[in-house]
């Protein structure tokens, strides 16, 4: 992602964690992931800032974004992953080339493959979020 693109990302990221930004306690990289949480998600990590005066490291703030992105984080989520307690577990879903191959011409590539299954599911996603 370039660094224009990140500086427009922030806007994403609430008043009180810009603060953090602006003073140097919160570095920039990460930030930009803290900017992918949900308005009320920033606000749990605010509480818990401030009450453990713990600022997230990248890593933890990847986490924190990539739960965020599957779920609604709760404070006891922050919390875990914060205190270093947390460990993410991804299911891991493989497809096999047969499998797929009667969906896909036989000239796509791999790139081309997963782009259209993550355009689907973001499809699939929205319309999933619509309904309910």
């Amino acid at each position: 992602m370039s660094t224009i693109k990140r500086y427009i990302r922030l806007t994403y990221l609430s008043n009180y964690l810009l603060e953090f930004v602006d003073k140097n306690e919160l570095p920039f990289t990460v930030a930009v992931d803290l900017s992918y949480l949900k308005s009320n998600e920033q606000s749990l990590l605010l509480a818990f800032i401030g009450t453990t005066k713990k600022m997230p490291n990248g890593s933890q703030a990847k986490k924190l974004k990539d739960l965020s992105q599957q779920k609604e984080l709760t404070g006891e989520d922050i919390e875990k992953i914060l205190r270093g307690e947390a460990k993410v577990n991804y299911q891991k879903i493989s497809f096999s080339e047969k499998q797929l191959q009667k969906y896909f011409p036989p000239d796509y590539k791999k790139e081309q493959i997963e782009k259209i299954i993550f355009q689907l599911l973001d499809s699939w996603k929205a319309q999933t979020e619509q309904r309910g």
